[in-house]
């Protein structure tokens, strides 16, 4: 009994607050944190830079505002893009038509795993060049698909290019 009504006294000693007006506070605080990560974004996105000073054929450098970094990640295990052998090497074709380039962007890979041996960039077709959509990587040295997939190695592109 000394516990419930020490409870009731707790209670009815809380100040009564107004219908509504924590929800216009909240609402009013909710609407000030929406303007500051706005305002936040729209800063960080006009310091961004990036500065193409040539491309890979020799190709027309578009204005600066329409250049774009492009990237991701061909996993060891993809089906869509996978590890395929040739002859003693293994290749992978890697599609970047998603980037929506409209030059051939500067490409660059690494390949990370356990112990992955080192690529060397190709065009798709086999040209020197990637093109605008794709490119192929192929083993320096001798490997086969099976030691890749193994070893875990993916790949990691970044693509720098233009959109306009």
């Amino acid at each position: 009994q000394w516990y419930q009504r020490r409870v009731r006294g707790y209670h009815s000693q809380q100040k009564k607050s107004v219908p509504g007006r924590r929800s216009l506070i909240s609402t009013h605080k909710m609407k000030r944190l929406v303007s500051c990560l706005l305002l936040l974004i729209l800063v960080s996105s006009a310091k961004c830079d990036l500065k193409i000073l040539n491309l890979p054929d020799h190709g027309q450098s578009g204005p600066d505002p329409c250049a774009r970094t492009c990237s991701g990640v061909s996993r060891y295990d993809d089906i869509t893009c996978k590890w395929t052998g040739w002859g003693n090497k293994v290749y992978k074709d890697v599609d970047i038509s998603a980037c929506n380039f409209i030059t051939i962007p500067v490409i660059t890979v690494t390949v990370n795993g356990l112990a992955c041996p080192a690529v060397t960039l190709w065009g798709s077709s086999g040209s020197i060049y990637p093109d605008k959509d794709s490119f192929m990587v192929v083993t320096e040295n001798d490997a086969t698909v099976d030691s890749l997939k193994s070893r875990k190695c993916d790949l990691f592109w970044t693509a720098n290019g233009f959109i306009c």
